[in-house]
C-alpha cells in the first residue's frame, strides 16, 4: 500500500477524492511512495477503462450507421461524455499532472500554512469548509446520475411491459447507451441485462472521472483563492513606521528591517502562488480546454431536445441539462475567485507606505508591485482564462447554435 502525508490526507473531503479516483486508478499513487507493483495495477486497470471507452464509442458509432433513424443527440451527447472522461483517463500518464497533485498536497496545501497566523488558521478553516461541501455534491452527482441515466429507460421498459410474459408486439428494450453488439441486447432478456448491467459500470466511472475530478480541481482553486486571501490580508496589515518617525519622514532603522522581512515574506509568497498557478495550468490546460469545448458543443443539443417539451425528453434531458449548465457555472465561477482576488493585488501593493521605505525596501516593493501587474488565472488550452466572461461567451454560443439547429428543425 503506498504511503500519504498524514495530516492531508486525516481530511475527509481528500481522503474521498483519493479514494474515489483509485476506483478509476487515477490518483498519482507513484509519486507518494506507492510500490511498483501497486502502480503497475493501476495503471493496467487504467488502461482496460480506456480500451472500454473507445470500444463503447466505437459500437455506438457503428450502431448510428446502421440505425440512421434511431435518437441522435441522445448517442451524441453519451460520446462527447465519454470523450472527457477518455481524455481524463490519460491525466495520469502525465508527469506534469502527478507532480502537479504531489506538490499540492506536500507544499501548497493550506494545512501546511495553518500554523504561521492566526488569520492563516481562519482561512485555512473556511476553505476545509467550503472544499467539504463542494466535494459532498460532487459525490451526490457522482451517486445519482448514474441510477437517474439508467432508471429512466429501466422504467420506460416497465411501462411498456418488456418484463412481462407477454411482451408488446415487436417491443424493444431500452437502454442509457446504445452498442453494436454481436448478440441481441434489444430482443433478448439476457442480453438486456448484460447491457444494463454494464451501462451501470461504466456510467459510474464515467461520473467518478467526471465529478471527482471536478472535485479535485475546484479543491485545488479554493486552496489558490485561500492562498490570495492570506497574501492580501498580509499587505493590509504591513506594519508602518513608528508615529514620531513617519512626521518626521526619518525612518527608524528597526522599522525598515521590519519592514524588509515582511517585504521578503510576501514577494515569496506571491511567487509561490504563481508557479503553483502557472503548474495547475499547464497540468489542466488541455482538460480544461475541453472540458469547455463539451459545454459549447452539448448545451445547444441538450437545448434542442427540451426544446420540444415532450414528457418523455423533459425526463430524459431535463436534469443531464441543468446538470451540464450547473457544472460550467460552477467551474466559472470558482474560477473567477481566483481572477477577481489576483486583480485587487496590485492596489494593496500600491496602498503600501513605500514613502517611508529606506531605498532598499522601496526597490522590492516596487519589483513586488511590477510582478503583480500581470493577472493570475489558470487558462485552458495556455490561452482561454477560465472565468465568469468566458461562461457567459460560452452560454451565448450554445443559445445562438440551438436557435440555428431549432429552425433547421422546424424546416
Amino acid at each position: 500500500m503506498p504511503s500519504y502525508p498524514r495530516d492531508v490526507f486525516s481530511l475527509t473531503y481528500m481522503s474521498r477524492i483519493r479514494f474515489l479516483l483509485n476506483m478509476i486508478a487515477s490518483w498519482p499513487n507513484q509519486e507518494f511512495g506507492a510500490s511498483k507493483i501497486w502502480w503497475q495495477a493501476a495503471s493496467s486497470y487504467r488502461c482496460l477503462l480506456i480500451t472500454f471507452v473507445i470500444f463503447n464509442m466505437t459500437t455506438t458509432i457503428s450502431y448510428l450507421q446502421k440505425y440512421v433513424n434511431h435518437d441522435l443527440a441522445h448517442s451524441y451527447v453519451n460520446m462527447m461524455l465519454a470523450s472527457v472522461y477518455l481524455q481524463r483517463l490519460f491525466l495520469p500518464f502525465q508527469k506534469k499532472y502527478c507532480l502537479m497533485i504531489k506538490r499540492f498536497v506536500l507544499e501548497f496545501h493550506l494545512i501546511h500554512y495553518k500554523h504561521k497566523t492566526e488569520n492563516a488558521a481562519q482561512v485555512y478553516d473556511r476553505v476545509n469548509r467550503i472544499c467539504a461541501i463542494m466535494t459532498a455534491i460532487s459525490m451526490i452527482h457522482t451517486a445519482g446520475l448514474p441510477l437517474f441515466y439508467n432508471g429512466i429507460p429501466l422504467y420506460n421498459n416497465i411501462k411498456a411491459g418488456m418484463f412481462t410474459k407477454h411482451r408488446p408486439p415487436n417491443g424493444t428494450f431500452q437502454h442509457a447507451v446504445y452498442f453494436d453488439l454481436p448478440f441481441d441486447q434489444y430482443g433478448t432478456f439476457d442480453g438486456y441485462l448484460i447491457v444494463f448491467f454494464y451501462n451501470i459500470y461504466v456510467s459510474y466511472n464515467a461520473c467518478i472521472g467526471i465529478c471527482m475530478y471536478d472535485a479535485l480541481v475546484f479543491c485545488i482553486v479554493f486552496h489558490i483563492w485561500g492562498h490570495l486571501n492570506i497574501l492580501i490580508h498580509d499587505l493590509k496589515e504591513f506594519p508602518l513606521t513608528s508615529l514620531q518617525a513617519f512626521k518626521m519622514r526619518v525612518p527608524s532603522q528597526f522599522a525598515q528591517e521590519d519592514m524588509f522581512g515582511r517585504l521578503k515574506d510576501i514577494v515569496r509568497h506571491h511567487q509561490m502562488i504563481k508557479e503553483f498557478m502557472r503548474c495547475t495550468s499547464e497540468a489542466f490546460s488541455i482538460s480544461l480546454c475541453y472540458y469547455l469545448l463539451f459545454h459549447q458543443l452539448s448545451g445547444c443539443v441538450l437545448l434542442l431536445k427540451c426544446s420540444s417539451l415532450d414528457p418523455i425528453a423533459l425526463g430524459r434531458y431535463g436534469l443531464l441539462t441543468i446538470m451540464v449548465f450547473q457544472q460550467l457555472i460552477e467551474t466559472s465561477v470558482i474560477f473567477e475567485l481566483v481572477n477577481s482576488k489576483s486583480d485587487i493585488l496590485a492596489d494593496h501593493v500600491y496602498g503600501l507606505p513605500w514613502e517611508d521605505m529606506d531605498l532598499r525596501n522601496r526597490r522590492v516593493a516596487l519589483i513586488l508591485l511590477h510582478n503583480v501587474q500581470k493577472s493570475l488565472a489558470v487558462k485552458a488550452g495556455d490561452m482561454v482564462p477560465v472565468g465568469v466572461l468566458t461562461m457567459s461567451t460560452i452560454i451565448k454560443t450554445s443559445c445562438s447554435y440551438f436557435i440555428m439547429l431549432r429552425t433547421f428543425t422546424d424546416e
